[in-house]
């Protein structure tokens, strides 16, 4: 089998942290890899040690069959995070800066254009495109170097049905031009219709690698790999718990960090529990899970408790859950009743949901994520979509509550602005970016909100815990 990159035993180590673990990928030459995993689970870690912007703690990268050495850069391209990208110039412009850094000829601009279909972009600017076609032109960066490997980190996120359309069939173009493809990502579906060959990682550790196969189940695959994963840590937790149960009742014994178990250990570290307070701090979270849970009566109780303590342990960048004391001041503002009916976009695990529902029965939600979705049905909550920006319209709502994703905050809230009736209510936890950030899409936001009546607060507690963003509180009233 021909193998264009292979790793060995690769590992990334973050002060004590095991971000990546012995991961030893197998890439096959144009062809489309997809590389799966949670939020956290040590993708994107993983890709910037192939293109050297991270350096391996151990373990070995070979590419075309040789040791990976610096020079081979000028054979990947690749995209990861956000494009990088002058957005004050055109598409052209951006890449005549590309060539003249690289000293590549300038009849390459048009040939990658044309590969991406950003032809007929004229003068417009870069800042004035939408998000599908800043992914393509982020892309025709990558690809101007004429790569044999093109490495693709998230490149659906935030986009529109349409533009995940045109993206999907231009990776699919590229192993017949000679171009294989790693593409990281979360959302399942789109992984399915695109890749050859799978790997999934969960909690830094490749767990699973092999050809997809016509009619096999992604999802449950995926599912069973993080959940294999995640029951160690589950395990991990129910152990600790009573031992720290068991210290607590004994004037003899003080409960420590273990310190001979090396795999209880390396599970720990990877989640960022390193210290014995640290430890102690969550083995009373997850104590309270347990005590909210109560006794499972059924398995569906069951599943419904530990698929939200692995959740919780996956909260990383756009998957942040809303803390239960700021889901509750959130609510009280939007001033529903027992009567209204309210909308929660982007649900997450259902936390503003669960809160809403103490006022009121008429609870909507939509949410993307595979895992989550499980969740609020088993919650019992109504799901009425899988993805916002795709689904149609129905301006019903009394009130629509969300904690939307920062990453594309602005188009989320004017989308989810649509769904109210008139005279509803939008409260909207969104990071202070919304109030300053001078950006096209944020000037354009901070625009349209200028036509309605809106107002901002600060939160109770400014920063979500895990990615310390700074927070307000926008409310936005639609005209009667």
């Amino acid at each position: 089998m021909d193998m264009i990159l292979k790793t060995t035993d690769l590992c990334k180590n973050f002060k004590g942290q095991m971000a990546v673990n012995n991961i030893s990928l197998n890439i096959q030459r144009n062809s489309v890899y997809g590389l799966l995993g949670p939020n956290g689970a040590g993708k994107s870690t993983t890709l910037k040690m192939i293109t050297g912007i991270l350096k391996p703690t151990s373990g070995s990268i070979e590419f075309d069959g040789h040791p990976w050495q610096r020079g081979d850069l000028t054979q990947i391209g690749a995209l990861i995070e956000t494009p990088p990208l002058y957005e004050n110039l055109t598409a052209y412009e951006n890449l005549k800066v590309r060539t003249t850094m690289l000293g590549l000829p300038d009849n390459r601009i048009d040939e990658v254009l044309h590969i991406v279909r950003l032809t007929d972009t004229g003068k417009k600017r870069a800042g004035q495109f939408s998000l599908g076609m800043k992914q393509r032109l982020g892309i025709a960066i990558a690809l101007l170097n004429n790569p044999q490997l093109l490495i693709l980190d998230e490149p659906t996120n935030g986009l529109d049905p349409v533009g995940i359309e045109e993206l999907r069939e231009l990776i699919r173009s590229f192993p017949a031009k000679g171009i294989t493809v790693i593409l990281s990502s979360h959302i399942l579906s789109e992984v399915q219709q695109i890749a050859d060959h799978v790997g999934i990682i969960a909690g830094g550790v490749l767990g699973y690698e092999n050809e997809l196969r016509n009619g096999e189940n992604l999802e449950q695959l995926f599912m069973d790999v993080v959940k294999r994963h995640h029951k160690e840590v589950y395990e991990d937790m129910r152990c600790l718990s009573v031992s720290k149960a068991y210290s607590d009742k004994s004037p003899y014994i003080e409960f420590q960090y273990p310190h001979h178990d090396e795999a209880r250990i390396k599970r720990l570290q990877k989640a960022g529990i390193q210290t014995t307070q640290q430890l102690i701090e969550a083995v009373e979270q997850f104590d309270q899970l347990i005590e909210q849970a109560v006794a499972p009566k059924d398995p569906k109780a069951e599943k419904l408790r530990d698929m939200v303590f692995q959740a919780k342990l996956c909260q990383k960048g756009d998957i942040q859950f809303t803390p239960d004391a700021l889901a509750a001041h959130v609510v009280e503002l939007s001033g529903i009743t027992s009567q209204s009916r309210v909308l929660e976009p982007e649900a997450g695990i259902g936390s503003l949901a669960d809160v809403i529902r103490k006022t009121t029965e008429k609870v909507d939600c939509i949410e993307r994520m595979y895992s989550f979705r499980e969740i609020l049905q088993l919650k019992k909550h109504r799901l009425i979509s899988d993805d916002l920006m795709a689904a149609p319209v129905v301006p019903v709502y009394d009130a629509v509550i969300m904690n939307p994703p920062f990453s594309d905050e602005c188009g989320h809230i004017r989308k989810a602005f649509d769904f109210l009736r008139p005279g509803g209510q939008l409260v909207a936890i969104c990071s202070n970016r919304i109030k300053w950030k001078q950006q096209k899409e944020y000037e354009q936001f901070r625009d349209w909100l200028a036509l309605h009546t809106h107002s901002i607060t600060d939160p109770p507690a400014a920063k979500f815990d895990h990615t310390a963003t700074p927070t307000i509180i926008l409310q936005i009233q639609k005209a009667a």
